[in-house]
């Protein structure tokens, strides 16, 4: 069904599927915990009071890009499964942050390291790496592609 789709389409419908699994695998790794997603998180932040100083401001920093990004993970989906011609510069946007997290953007990379036990930091920041080089360069096609 997909591959007789222009690559342009595929490429919309694979991120966008991307940006859906990364939401479902963050939601279920909280439910697994005993925990609710975004809200534990949220409560469990606030109830932070010994973060002081520079260490305090930058985890306030952190704390918020990482939920940015993961709450901005609705909107590019959707954008991407409606394959409107913002979704690619909203994820030109959450590029940043994915480097400030290390949250992949091919979700299925993290997921497969967990599942086959390999926790080698060096491979896990090369998937990295790899996987925002195969977003960046997809994102860059689609942008210039006319169909």
């Amino acid at each position: 069904m997909l591959k007789n789709l222009p690559l342009k389409i595929q490429l919309f419908y694979f991120w966008g599927v991307m940006d859906l699994l990364a939401l479902a695998a963050y939601c279920f790794h909280a439910v697994r915990q005993g925990r609710t997603p975004f809200c534990s998180d949220i409560v469990d932040f606030s109830n932070l009071h010994n973060a002081s100083g520079a260490y305090g401001a930058a985890v306030i920093l952190f704390f918020s890009l990482d939920l940015l990004l993961l709450s901005s993970l609705f909107l590019s989906a959707w954008l991407f499964m409606r394959r409107s011609r913002y979704a690619p510069w909203l994820a030109f946007g959450q590029e940043a942050l994915r480097f400030l997290s290390l949250r992949c953007s091919v979700t299925l990379f993290p997921l497969l390291t967990t599942l086959s036990g390999l926790s080698n930091l060096w491979f896990n920041l090369l998937l990295f790496c790899i996987s925002e080089m195969i977003k960046v360069s997809s994102l860059v096609y689609v942008v210039r592609s006319k169909r």
